[in-house]
């Protein structure tokens, strides 16, 4: 009797690990970047043309860590004319989800020379983002005073 109740119970805490384990975890968010220019801009135009990507670490069902945010041929405005931006070579760093489940980072790059602006707020069953990004500074092959603006952008998993 002793020993069929250790297996029910070795069997009930099995099944607690495997419902933790599946609420937990890393999930990537796609979307992409509303600027009205988005794929207007150099030639061909390119299916990665203001995408979007990110990572968030999720515990217990809900995001607590964004990190990765990643932006694929954006328009950028610079000194010398329009030009598309991406960052896959650079990820942004981590930011925490706060209140309200929003979380936002500053990141710079190059030495100072370089940074982007992210803000995000998950909807309220996580599944989907919204936020802003902004990239903005000189950028190499003689490209000054670069600036997205202010752009939104929307991703889901």
């Amino acid at each position: 009797m002793k020993r069929i109740l250790t297996v029910i119970l070795a069997m009930a805490i099995g099944a607690l690990v495997v419902a933790a384990v599946a609420l937990a975890g890393t999930k990537t968010y796609t979307g992409k970047d509303k600027d009205s220019k988005c794929g207007t801009i150099g030639s061909p135009p390119h299916s990665s043309d203001c995408k979007v990507t990110f990572d968030a670490k999720i515990k217990n069902g809900k995001a607590k860590k964004v990190s990765d945010f990643v932006m694929n041929r954006v328009p950028i405005k610079c000194d010398q004319g329009l030009f598309t931006v991406s960052n896959d070579n650079a990820p942004t760093g981590t930011m925490k989800v706060k209140k309200h489940r929003k979380f936002k980072g500053h990141f710079t790059f190059a030495g100072g020379q370089q940074s982007i602006d992210v803000t995000g707020k998950f909807s309220k069953n996580w599944k989907k983002v919204s936020g802003t990004l902004r990239n903005r500074g000189d950028f190499g092959s003689g490209a000054t005073n670069c600036d997205t603006g202010t752009d939104d952008y929307s991703a889901k998993r």
